[in-house]
């Protein structure tokens, strides 16, 4: 019932689920590097390090899109904190005022679009 040719052809594999949970655990990990990279005034290094999560995330991305996962819009919501993570850091470091803005708006878009207007990650962003 409900579970058409269609559906089991859109379905990830079980290699493919558990490559997708690898790319998601890696993307978080290296998040977390990031964040201890910024806190000890390393930017560099964690602006490279945010950019590697927010490449590994859009692949989880790709890989999800084979199916509904149930976690879409909290990854969303993370590729959008990738974008806001690098956006910040660009601007701490002079890079393009046009470019850093098209960043931050994407971000805000994707978060507002997720979470809404009112969730404090979509405030954070803003404040930036």
């Amino acid at each position: 019932p409900g579970d058409s040719k269609k559906n089991r052809s859109r379905r990830l594999t079980a290699a493919q689920r558990m490559e997708y949970n690898r790319i998601a655990k890696a993307a978080s990990a290296l998040d977390n590097v990031g964040n201890e990279q910024f806190e000890r005034g390393e930017y560099e290094r964690a602006m490279q390090t945010y950019s590697k999560a927010l490449k590994l995330k859009r692949r989880t991305l790709s890989l999800g899109a084979k199916e509904n996962v149930r976690n879409k819009e909290a990854l969303m919501a993370s590729v959008a904190t990738s974008i806001n993570n690098i956006s910040y850091l660009r601007q701490r470091s002079g890079a393009c005022a046009e470019e850093t803005m098209a960043a931050y708006q994407d971000a805000l878009r994707i978060k507002k679009e997720i979470l809404g207007n009112d969730d404090l990650s979509v405030g954070k962003t803003l404040n930036n």
